[in-house]
């Protein structure tokens, strides 16, 4: 009878416990969204709420001019160069090691994945300004330091995390299923890229959402490799500026209590508002198998 009474007493504070840390993230979550949107609308309303400061491409913060459309531009192209050359690489480590590697080289493949996965983003940019920039410079000239580099060494580092997550998915699909597609005739070809690929699109795609969500919110790695350029658009062989890495420059020249600073809490809340639509996608589709 006290044993019970003691599991009962354990349980229900073991329920508050979990219940409160609940609400601690709720609440840090609701108090950061809250503390940018009065930013950014503060620095709305200061500048008309006109369209242009999301749409422009002057940034000048010293002489007040706050057009931030060039940098989500560049934030989109990074992103899109990024996931462009990590999902093919990615999806075949992934199949490599659910369906070609012994358990030994499996075992060693998400070794390898799960310790490069952790590498410091410092590192990494590092590795882009010793390796990246100037083969980027010496291929196909200009500078270097651009849009292609940044790119590249996103690829890199979000390379890891998402053949982990495809490995994943794909080790869940029944190995029944795998002998009743060959049993009806289907060669290892077919097996994989008419059933087990189709089947596990949900959560290949969340995935991918996941890899996508961590290239936009990437910083240092792509301030040291993608040149700073804040007038123009260059291409993607010349330098630019992400959402992230112009927040990253500007903190110190609108730091907070400046007149301006509301237009980094506005660059700030339209990544936040951005990665909580992929995260929303992602989960709405994730029914894997």
């Amino acid at each position: 009878m006290e044993r019970h009474a003691c599991n009962g007493w354990i349980e229900r504070w073991q329920a508050r416990l979990l219940g409160a840390a609940t609400l601690l993230v709720a609440t840090l979550v609701l108090t950061i969204t809250l503390i940018l949107v009065v930013g950014a609308a503060k620095f709305l309303q200061s500048r008309g709420w006109r369209i242009q400061v999301l749409l422009g491409a002057h940034w000048n913060p010293l002489a007040g001019h706050f057009e931030i459309g060039l940098f989500i531009v560049d934030t989109i192209i990074v992103t899109a160069l990024a996931m462009a050359l990590t999902l093919p690489f990615g999806l075949g480590v992934a199949v490599f090691g659910a369906y070609v590697a012994g358990w030994r080289e499996r075992a060693a493949l998400r070794w390898l994945l799960t310790i490069f996965a952790a590498v410091p983003s410092v590192a990494m940019g590092w590795w882009g300004l010793a390796v990246v920039v100037p083969s980027v410079r010496r291929i196909f000239g200009g500078p270097g330091f651009s849009l292609l580099a940044a790119g590249a060494v996103l690829a890199v580092m979000l390379l890891p995390t998402f053949s982990l997550l495809a490995l994943e998915v794909l080790d869940k699909v029944p190995e029944d299923w795998h002998q009743a597609s060959l049993a009806l005739g289907a060669s290892e070809d077919q097996n994989l890229l008419q059933m087990a690929l189709k089947v596990s699109l949900p959560g290949l795609k969340t995935a991918f959402l996941s890899a996508v969500a961590r290239a936009m919110g990437e910083t240092v790695a792509v301030q040291m490799v993608i040149g700073g350029a804040v007038y123009g658009f260059h291409g993607v062989l010349g330098p630019g500026a992400t959402l992230t890495t112009q927040i990253l420059t500007d903190m110190a020249i609108l730091p907070l209590g400046h007149p301006a600073h509301g237009v980094l809490d506005l660059m700030a809340l339209i990544l936040l508002v951005a990665l909580m639509l992929l995260t929303t996608w992602a989960q709405r589709g994730d029914d894997r198998p």
